[in-house]
């Protein structure tokens, strides 16, 4: 007699009941009862855990068990599934469609991308791809969108060195259309000084930043003293920003220096708070151009890079970001001295191999040397050295092979772009490691900002390698690369010489007029932008208005025309912001482009448009930067008259409150612009950036 498991058989039983029971009237709600002409079956009892089934006394030959029966729900009961057979993973791999991953998502080792329970794959990815060239843009583009500084009137230690000549003209509110100081001191102040005292969260925030950045004192009270009452308030989001604008405050008052030291040191504030601190000193530092701040500052850094190693990553990154932010002047005994200890401490930082998970406190420290050197220091030589070193996956003291993480080596490549020259033979090697880094490294971040880096440093040869590059590639990601750092390399030129590179306008030319991908149109307009190609105003007029549609290349349209210039490119712009309603990021880098290019109209029709409200917070958000772009002392009256009403909502008076401070502070570009230049977004922690509230994200 063979022998038959009880238990196997019981549930056997049960599934070909509760079969039975589906075929007649089950839905995927749960039971459903028969029509009444029918019996009707009693109504089972609640389930109750059968008790367990003693062991045999006897050993019993294995038998196959049955497959694993799950709920079907909570409402329903339990169905029995067909048994099929499933393919090796390594023969039928799952599609991996949908975005990509974060990058510190682990792989599953089965090489399979995990599915939802039930169902397809619905809807856009909500993780950004950060491997594609509009992540660069998006931090780096005021250094080329926005007047600079030519390379005469830089000091040599000074964070803009590299940069170069322009004949862009600056934007409408230099000159006369900027506020008077009677206005900025009589009418702003108090207005902000009146919402940051009894306003909403978002109102406090604005407008600390906006009294930070406007940097006056009032007659009938201190700028300080209004900030520095935020540091103790409840809300977290409050705190940090006060921190940040005592930063930008700095220079009025000397007590911002001795409080923002006090917070950064009292552990009791904090990790976040005390990381927005040591920002908030680099902001100081970099605004300041008294030496001595400098040295106070470095200082104050030094000491918690040394001393609080145990301390969180957060604070150790905006320890290094915030010693990167020291403008200082080295043709000074003391500057020079200052200059050096800064270097040998981010340099010890850099090559100490740090404890584990502190690679990104690590990866910081090259781009960090790089905004305080500058190519022809005689420091820099050591460092790009040492960069070079760790970029071919070798230790910087030995040359011996070693582990160099992704992120760092990503660092080491952004900063050979600002401190190699092309015309230096000392410099060869270095530009043959990023070559070698652009071609073979396993990174694929690192082999796109060296092609960056590369193209940063020119030279004739670079320039044959990179069309060579751009003309072979078929790869739409590795291409529109290729083309961004020959807009780079097209932008360099025109800097030094006041023409443009015939060779990579005419490469750009043609493959515009060829391609269709939107990644790699958008990344080759820019280019063009860039590249100073006057002559595909026309063609880049003509595929916005074909394309605005397709919002993120429109964008990059928009970006290219407000550098190229010209009637076509006004007309076209001015029709995209009169369509685009509900399109943010269209409608932003359209207005933008319409404000860079002079428009004497765009800076009213935005404040039209902002006093009848925005009910949509996106559109919001962009009509309130476009207003800050094109602004100017007409406008600051209507601003403060939405300010001060508490009947608005608190996203449009914390809008008015940025507007103000942009209008007021008369600069170009963001005030974290010296910060979210040339940083490796890829070495990431919370407080630099989270696309909410981090230091890079904050407006």
């Amino acid at each position: 007699m063979s022998y038959q498991n009880p238990r196997a058989s019981a549930a056997l039983a049960a599934a070909i009941t509760l079969l039975c029971v589906s075929v007649m009237g089950q839905c995927p709600g749960g039971y459903v009862r028969p029509p009444a002409s029918e019996p009707v079956p009693a109504e089972p009892a609640p389930p109750t855990p059968a008790p367990p089934t003693p062991a045999p006394p006897t050993p019993r030959p294995p038998t196959p068990r049955p497959p694993t029966q799950r709920p079907s729900g909570p409402s329903g009961p339990v169905r029995a599934r067909p048994v099929t057979p499933r393919a090796p993973a390594a023969t039928t791999p799952a599609p991996t469609t949908g975005g990509p991953r974060l990058p510190s998502a682990p792989t599953p080792a089965s090489g399979r991308v995990p599915g939802p329970a039930t169902g397809r794959r619905r809807g856009a990815p909500l993780v950004a791809d950060l491997t594609t060239w509009r992540q660069w843009w998006a931090f780096n583009h005021d250094a080329y969108l926005l007047p600079r500084a030519t390379s005469a009137s830089v000091r040599t230690g000074a964070s803009d060195f590299y940069l170069g000549a322009t004949r862009r003209p600056p934007r409408v509110t230099s000159g006369a259309n900027a506020p008077t100081r009677a206005v900025v001191v009589g009418d702003v102040l108090p207005a902000l000084r009146a919402a940051v005292t009894a306003g909403p969260r978002d109102v406090i925030a604005s407008g600390l930043l906006a009294l930070g950045r406007i940097a006056l004192d009032h007659p009938g009270f201190r700028t300080f003293d209004v900030i520095a009452a935020r540091l103790r308030d409840e809300d977290q989001r409050v705190r940090e920003t006060a921190a940040l604008a005592l930063g930008l405050a700095g220079r009025t008052d000397p007590r911002c220096l001795a409080t923002l030291r006090d917070v950064l040191h009292d552990a009791a504030n904090g990790d976040r708070t005390r990381s927005f601190a040591a920002y908030g000193l680099g902001l100081l530092a970099h605004r300041s151009a008294a030496v001595q701040d400098q040295r106070d500052v470095f200082e104050v850094l030094d000491h918690v890079l040394r001393e609080q190693q145990g301390a969180a990553r957060e604070l150790r990154v905006a320890v290094v970001q915030a010693m990167g932010l020291l403008s200082i002047d080295d043709h000074t005994y003391e500057g020079a001295r200052l200059l050096r200890e800064a270097v040998t401490a981010l340099e010890r930082t850099m090559t100490s191999g740090g404890r584990r998970g502190e690679v990104e406190v690590l990866a910081h420290c090259p781009t960090a040397l790089a905004r305080l050197l500058s190519r022809e220091h005689y420091l820099a030589h050591r460092c790009k050295r040492r960069m070079a070193a760790l970029l071919g996956g070798r230790s910087p003291e030995t040359g011996l092979r070693q582990r160099v993480p992704h992120a760092l080596a990503q660092s080491c490549a952004l900063a050979l772009g600002r401190l190699v020259r092309a015309d230096a033979a000392c410099d060869v090697g270095v530009r043959r490691a990023l070559v070698d880094a652009a071609r073979e490294h396993k990174d694929a971040q690192t082999r796109y900002f060296a092609v960056i880096a590369l193209a940063q440093i020119g030279g004739d040869d670079t320039r044959e390698l990179l069309l060579r590059w751009f003309r072979r590639s078929n790869h739409s990601v590795a291409r529109a690369w290729y083309a961004l750092a020959l807009g780079v390399l097209g932008d360099g030129h025109y800097a030094r010489t006041g023409v443009p590179d015939v060779l990579v306008v005419e490469a750009l030319e043609r493959s515009f007029r060829s391609s269709k991908n939107p990644e790699t149109v958008g990344a080759i307009a820019v280019a063009l932008g860039l590249s100073h190609a006057d002559r595909a105003a026309q063609r880049l007029a003509q595929r916005l208005l074909d394309h605005r549609a397709k919002e993120a290349m429109a964008a990059a349209l928009c970006d290219a025309l407000s550098l190229v210039g010209g009637g076509s490119a006004r007309e076209a712009l001015a029709v995209v912001v009169a369509e685009c309603d509900r399109r943010p990021l269209l409608f932003e880098h359209a207005g933008k482009a319409l404000a860079r290019l002079g428009d004497p109209e765009v800076g009213e029709r935005m404040l039209r448009r902002f006093a009848l409200g925005e009910p949509n917070y996106a559109m919001q958000i962009a009509l309130t930067e476009v207003l800050a772009a094109a602004g100017d002392r007409r406008h600051v009256a209507k601003l403060v008259e939405v300010l001060a009403d508490p009947s608005r909502s608190a996203v449009t008076r914390a809008s008015a409150a940025r507007a103000l401070g942009d209008i007021a502070d008369g600069t170009d570009g963001r005030w974290n612009t010296p910060l979210r230049r040339n940083v490796n977004y890829r070495a990431n922690v919370a407080t630099l950036t989270d696309r909410q509230a981090g230091v890079l994200d904050l407006r």
